[in-house]
Parts: structure tokens; C-alpha cells; sequence
């Protein structure tokens, strides 16, 4: 007998034909997201051979630009395309009735737009950008530096703070939170998300404030014990914070998947 809750068979075929359909249905998107890298470089050395300058892709610069346009794209752009049917009225309905359960719907829906999808996307984009290096003498070295201190330690820039790893989190908690956005809100998914994680921004700037205030501006924040421990392990804490963060979100569109109704 199958279990209700969790069948290994039906998963897999649902994890396979929500990743199957998303490509075929966001493919173009998909595809001009990757291809950020080479749009920026094209637009930048066409601009140079305009002012009768010679080919120049812009070097570092324009490929870190890219790389961060390439980022905005896949966090805010990959979950809404994905899933953004889940609670459309029209769609939604066809959604809640695929032969699955609703712990392997909220599995599936978290490894393709969180994992399987940025992860490839990601690869294609740093091959594009491997292959513009070996092309182009213009472009430039390495925008990523993985440095060799040791991980969760240490405060300096070029310290274990520094370290990629750190920021692979960051990532997941930022796609987690478009996920969520995408799963509550029915309609302009994403300029809602935004305009919330605006919100949210000015209320903590406001609350860091008053704590500031509180304190008293003549004192230095970082002769405070608790201030000090946090700014001597924040590797550590940074990690800490955004595990639990993570975890609450998953929490959160777990929830409003269970209760998705029509």
C-alpha cells in the first residue's frame, strides 16, 4: 500500500514533471538569464568600437556588473516563473489535484527553484564566463577569489568573511524569499515581495536606531561585550542567523502550501 504522506515512485515522477514542464514553459527566460554575461559584454564592447576605441568587453567590472544582474535575475525572476501558478485561481485548482501529497509537492517545489534550477543556472553562467576569458583578452581575471582562510573565522576583508561559502546561504535565503512571495501574494508577486523587504529594511533601520540612541551616540558599540563577541565571531553568527532564518521560511511556505485552498 502506498503511504499517503510520502511515496519515493510518486515523488520522483512529480519531481520530474515539475522540472520537465518548468523548462519547457520558462526556457526563454531561463536561457537570456544565463546569457546576462554576454548581453553586457556585446552591449559594452559595442559601445567602445562606436567611439572608434577598439573591441573592449569591459574587463572585471562589466562581468561583475553582469554577475550581479545575473544574481537580482535568478532570485527574483526563477521562483515567480516556476511556481507562479501555484494560487492563480485558473491554474491553481489543477495544481492542488496532481497525484502527489503535499509534504512531496513542498519537497519538489523547494528543490526545483531553490537547488536543481539556480545550480544549473549558475554553472552555465560561470562556463560563459570561463569561456569569455579564454576568448577575450579584454575581459579580465577572476571575479570570484575563494581565499584561503580557514571557515568561520576571522573579521578582515580578505578573512574566512570574505569566503563564497558565506554567501551561499544569503542566496538560499534570498530565493526562499521570493519562493514565499511567489506562494502568498496572488498577483505582482515579486514588486509586492520587494516593497515588503523595503519595509522590513526601514523597520530594523529604525529599531537599530533606537538602539544606537539608547546606548548613547558618545559610546563605542564595539566595547560592549555582546557587540564585541558578535563582531569577533560574525562568520559564525552570520551562519547561525541565516540557518535560522532559512529554516523559518521553509516553515512559512510549508504552511501556506498546506493551507492552499480555492
Amino acid at each position: 500500500m502506498k503511504s499517503q504522506v510520502f511515496n519515493i515512485k510518486r515523488f520522483g515522477l512529480l519531481l520530474k514533471t515539475e522540472l520537465m514542464t518548468g523548462l519547457k514553459k520558462n526556457w526563454i527566460s531561463l536561457l537570456l538569464i544565463c546569457l546576462i554575461e554576454v548581453i553586457v559584454v556585446l552591449t559594452i564592447g559595442t559601445f567602445f568600437l562606436i567611439l572608434g576605441q577598439g573591441w573592449n568587453c569591459g574587463g572585471e567590472v562589466s562581468r561583475t556588473i553582469a554577475a550581479v544582474i545575473f544574481l537580482a535575475c535568478l532570485v527574483m525572476i526563477v521562483p515567480a516563473k516556476l511556481y507562479g501558478h501555484v494560487n492563480n485561481r485558473e491554474s491553481g485548482p489543477s495544481y492542488l489535484m496532481l497525484p502527489a501529497s503535499r509534504l512531496e509537492k513542498f519537497i519538489s517545489m523547494i528543490l526545483v527553484s531553490v537547488i536543481i534550477i539556480p545550480v544549473a543556472a549558475t554553472g552555465i553562467f560561470a562556463g560563459i564566463d570561463a569561456l569569455l576569458r579564454l576568448l577575450d583578452p579584454t575581459a579580465g581575471g577572476q571575479i570570484l577569489r575563494i581565499p584561503n582562510a580557514a571557515f568561520l573565522t576571522g573579521l578582515s576583508m580578505d578573512g574566512a568573511t570574505m569566503n563564497p561559502a558565506l554567501f551561499i546561504d544569503d542566496l538560499i535565503q534570498s530565493l526562499l524569499i521570493f519562493l514565499f512571495g511567489t506562494v502568498f501574494f496572488r498577483s505582482a508577486k515579486v514588486p509586492k515581495t520587494v516593497l515588503c523587504l523595503v519595509v522590513i529594511g526601514q523597520i530594523v533601520s529604525f529599531i537599530a536606531l533606537g538602539g544606537v540612541a539608547i546606548m548613547g551616540f558618545d559610546t563605542n558599540p564595539l566595547d560592549r561585550p555582546m557587540i564585541r563577541f558578535f563582531v569577533d565571531h560574525i562568520a559564525l553568527t552570520d551562519t547561525i542567523s541565516d540557518t535560522l532564518t532559512n529554516i523559518g521560511l521553509l516553515v512559512c511556505i510549508w504552511l501556506k502550501l498546506k493551507t492552499l485552498k480555492f
